[in-house]
């Protein structure tokens, strides 16, 4: 049987951040068809990335 893990939070993002992920959001519900859970995971993912980015720049460890 195949476990299926589940992050446990959704990291903190910069107001700019968040915004983006809004309108990102928007967009994929407006113009997209696609899946609740794949809209779900989408922006998931992209909140993890966004998250890391952010904290890297952060401490200008971007190389």
């Amino acid at each position: 049987m195949e476990t299926i893990t589940r992050r446990n939070n959704q990291p903190a993002l910069s107001e700019l951040g968040e915004q983006m992920l809004a309108q990102y959001e928007q967009r994929l519900r407006v113009e997209e068809d696609l899946a609740h859970a794949t809209i779900r995971n989408y922006l998931s993912d992209l909140r993890h990335f966004a998250a890391w980015c952010e904290f890297v720049w952060k401490y200008g460890r971007e190389t």
